[in-house]
This record gives structure tokens, C-alpha cells and sequence, in this order.
């Protein structure tokens, strides 16, 4: 993962304490249920954004020829090759 999983939490209490501050959570949410809940999306949102990442460097490493990781040809394939992945998923 990209950010540590102590990371994403310490970035959970700040959102929550951020939305809790500027009354953007209607009703009784208790900012640790808040906390949990934001860093359990983020981490599976970070999951699933290294699968299909995974996903896409397989699918190009099929290719017969492959631009040279790093370049732009690479990067705009690569990202093209992503979008499509994550569209069907």
C-alpha cells in the first residue's frame, strides 16, 4: 500500500475531526466510528487501486512490444490500460 496503515489513520482523525468542526455530519456520529469507517475505505480503496495497477503492468508486460517503461508511451498506454481495467471492474 502506498500509505502506511498508521498513515491513513492519523489522516481518518483529521477528516473526522475536520467534518465534526464544521458541522458537515448530521445526527450522533461518533467521530472514532467516523475514523474507522474512513480508514477502512481508504484502505480498500488503495487495495483495490494496486490490483488493477497490477492488473494493468501484467497486461502490458503480454505485449510484443512494449515502449520502454518510464517514457511518456509507456505512461499514456499504461494509463489507458488502467481506465479500461477499472471500467470493468
Amino acid at each position: 500500500m502506498r500509505l502506511s496503515e498508521k498513515r491513513i489513520n492519523d489522516l481518518s482523525k483529521r477528516i473526522a475531526n475536520t467534518f465534526v468542526e464544521e458541522g458537515a455530519v448530521e445526527g450522533k456520529v461518533g467521530r472514532t466510528n467516523m475514523t474507522t469507517l474512513l480508514s477502512q475505505t481508504m484502505i480498500q480503496y488503495f487495495q483495490e487501486e494496486e490490483e488493477i495497477d497490477r492488473e494493468t503492468r501484467e497486461q502490458l508486460m503480454k505485449m510484443k512490444r512494449m515502449p520502454q517503461e518510464g517514457t511518456g508511451e509507456y505512461q499514456a498506454l499504461f494509463e489507458k490500460t488502467k481506465m479500461e481495467i477499472a471500467r470493468r471492474k
